[in-house]
């Protein structure tokens, strides 16, 4: 218990209870509390479009985004009288860009998906080091972004109060299913070559060559890119899928499958004459 004295002019429970031996009314408990309010404090100045302001906007109980702040990769929606309220958008990295330097200055370009569509948005400082190679295939949550016209499109915009967050959460669960369903429906390479924008999709094909070689973009920076063709037939039709510095036990996991898809397409061509030895003539790459 606190051993601070009370000031001389405040009385103490006793004496209130001594002077007062009759009952107190709530009219006279209303008049005391009125009078013995403290003065409020002026109201702060609060910088509209603010957190704080965005906060206190909000309703007691009620601060997580609504429905009709929610972003999808499809931008053309929102119209353009919109364009600087505050939104959060979730989707799936399915691509990322070498980082790029400008002065003190860093970006990233960073290509995601959803149900909706696809969009691009541009992360700079340290955005760029967390969605990198490794973030593809992963959910992420760009909170607080806006939008923005750039070479006459429509461009997602990242003010300085903006945050990213990369990873699972109770908010991507959706978007991960759907993620989940749209990876596992595959489609054939004939199908494939006829689709007119980038979908997550399942390709059902030959592995028929992997090729890795070493490409200098205009920056000067060295970019690791692996090739995967994926054919099938007949009639031949050939399909390229392209990775960026993919790691290095994913690219020996290809090379695995191609060297036993060779082995099967020689072993179908296997010919036997009585006790002869097996011969491979007739065998052909399958490019």
């Amino acid at each position: 218990m606190s051993k601070r004295k009370l000031p001389e002019t405040i009385p103490t429970e006793t004496e209130v209870v001594s002077q007062n031996t009759g009952l107190v009314s709530e009219e006279m408990l209303e008049a005391h509390a009125a009078t013995s309010m403290l003065p409020e404090t002026p109201p702060r100045r609060i910088q509209k479009g603010s957190p704080a302001d965005e906060f206190l906007s909000c309703h007691a109980g009620n601060v997580s985004v609504s429905q009709s702040d929610a972003l999808t990769c499809n931008l053309a929606l929102v119209p353009k009288d919109q364009y600087n309220r505050r939104r959060r958008l979730i989707a799936v990295v399915i691509g990322v860009e070498q980082i790029k330097t400008k002065g003190n200055f860093t970006r990233r370009n960073v290509i995601l998906r959803d149900a909706c569509n696809e969009c691009e948005v541009c992360v700079w400082g340290n955005h760029t080091h967390l969605l990198n190679e490794s973030s593809i295939g992963r959910p992420v949550t760009l909170n607080r972004i806006c939008l923005t016209e750039f070479l006459e499109k429509v461009a997602i915009h990242m003010p300085k109060d903006s945050s990213v967050n990369l990873g699972a959460s109770p908010d991507t669960t959706a978007i991960m299913q759907w993620f989940n369903q749209s990876g596992h429906a595959s489609t054939s390479v004939e199908s494939a070559l006829e689709l007119t924008k980038s979908d997550i999709i399942a390709i059902t094909g030959i592995l028929g060559k992997v090729q890795c070689e070493i490409v200098t973009n205009k920056d000067g920076q060295t970019e690791n890119i692996t090739t995967l063709y994926i054919i099938a037939g007949p009639p031949r039709v050939l399909l390229t899928i392209e990775f960026t510095n993919a790691k290095q036990e994913k690219v020996d996991s290809y090379k695995v499958l191609l060297n036993f898809f060779a082995f099967i397409r020689m072993s179908t061509s296997l010919q036997f004459t009585g006790d002869a030895a097996p011969c491979s003539q007739g065998c052909k790459s399958a490019l």
